[in-house]
């Protein structure tokens, strides 16, 4: 029995090397508690509305016309833009309205 029950590091804890702790995992639950970690990362990553998806219809719209307006923009604003025209074109998909973008 003793030798199925060793710790993470692949040795006993006879040897003191950790004393009071005592990490008796088997594989099953080291494989329950992975998939179970997978799964809470990806419904986390696979949030329905991000911050672009949530902005009201009008608002798109004014950060669109002054990204329009900007006639040198900088690095991050260039990315801010190309992140506002994709949710816009997105929307087109999604609602089938034109939309000019």
């Amino acid at each position: 029995m003793r030798n199925r029950q060793r710790c993470l590091t692949g040795r006993d804890n006879q040897s003191g090397d950790y004393p009071g702790i005592t990490m008796h995992y088997s594989a099953h639950s080291l494989f329950r508690f992975a998939l179970l970690l997978g799964a809470c990362l990806l419904l986390a990553a696979c949030g329905p509305r991000g911050r672009l998806a949530s902005l009201d219809e009008s608002v798109l719209r004014a950060e669109l016309n002054e990204c329009n307006n900007i006639a040198r923009p900088s690095n991050s604003k260039a990315i801010a833009c190309q992140n506002f025209r994709h949710e816009c074109e997105t929307r087109m998909d999604r609602d089938g309205k034109y939309r000019d973008c």
